[in-house]
Parts: C-alpha cells; sequence; structure tokens
C-alpha cells in the first residue's frame, strides 16, 4: 500500500510441516528498499496488550479495493484490518502457542500479533471454536518459532529485545 501497487515477488523458502506454516518472499523490485521490514520480539507475557493484524474475509468480502485487485487492478490495496487484546496464556511447548483476545477469524492467518510497541510477538495461527459458548480461542504462533525458521532462512529478520 505504501508504493501504491503489487510488488512482485519469489517465494526462496517454505516450512515443511504443519509448525512451520511460513515462507520467505524475495521483493523483485528496486522499490522494495522503501519497505520497512518489521521488528520481532521473543519477549511476551500474560496479560501484555496485543493487536492482531490481517485480512479477515468475514470483513474483506465486502472490501471494494480488495474486490478490485482481485478483478487484477494492481493499484488496489484493501485496508488491513486490525484488533486489539491481552495475551491470555503462553503455552510454551513446540511451537509456542499464544493466547489472545484481539479477534481474529479466517484470513488472519499469517498475519502479525504486535505488542503495544509495534513488535511483533507471534504469527496469526489458529482460532479454536467453542460451539456450546458460541466463544473461541484465538492463537499465534510465538516469534521464538517464527525466528528459529526466518534464522535457518537466512531472512534478515530484525529482533529488538
Amino acid at each position: 500500500k505504501t508504493l501504491g501497487r503489487l510488488i512482485p515477488g519469489k517465494v526462496v523458502a517454505c516450512g515443511k510441516n504443519a509448525n512451520e506454516d511460513f515462507a520467505v518472499i524475495k521483493l523483485e523490485d528496486q522499490d522494495a528498499a522503501k519497505i520497512y521490514p518489521l521488528t520481532f520480539t521473543t519477549k511476551v507475557a500474560r496479560t501484555d496488550r496485543v493487536s492482531a493484524w490481517g485480512y479477515p474475509g468475514l470483513i474483506t468480502a465486502a472490501d471494494p479495493k480488495l474486490l478490485k485487485l482481485l478483478e487484477g487492478d494492481t493499484t488496489a490495496a484493501p485496508e488491513i484490518v486490525y484488533s486489539e487484546g491481552v495475551v491470555s496464556m503462553i503455552v510454551d511447548d513446540n511451537p509456542q502457542l499464544i493466547v489472545h483476545t484481539a479477534e481474529i477469524s479466517q484470513g488472519n492467518s499469517g498475519g502479525p500479533t504486535m505488542d503495544q510497541n509495534g513488535r511483533v510477538v507471534g504469527i496469526n495461527t489458529l482460532i479454536m471454536p467453542d460451539m456450546e459458548s458460541n466463544r473461541q480461542a484465538n492463537l499465534c504462533m510465538g516469534s521464538r518459532d517464527v525466528l528459529s525458521f526466518l534464522s535457518r532462512h537466512k531472512s534478515g529478520a530484525v529482533v529488538e529485545e
């Protein structure tokens, strides 16, 4: 959106299992240098304020800009959807999962969950619906595992502690 158009890219690395649902994409454009990379942090604790970012289909399906993009207008950029909440629980396993209250839905997967300083604490991964209470748990994979993947693929990720 910053450049006002799509930027071509090439997938240079993909995860090999369900715990690594990531890809590294190399942007193939000289203007890509004008885009600032996201900063990651592994420091996250219960009750930290977080925000989830992405393109949930529930909301973006009716976005006129997205519809234009899907019709081939490469200058159309849909608005990114933002929601906020707090970290409810951290499951420190393999992979590390962070349960939070920032609302996510289908389409948010792959988008960042960020702390109040704008650092990525995780990548939105899944929702777990509870049909009895009509509620859901929102989960992201912690930056620890994302950074491990990025390090193995020499992505040049920026880490701030």
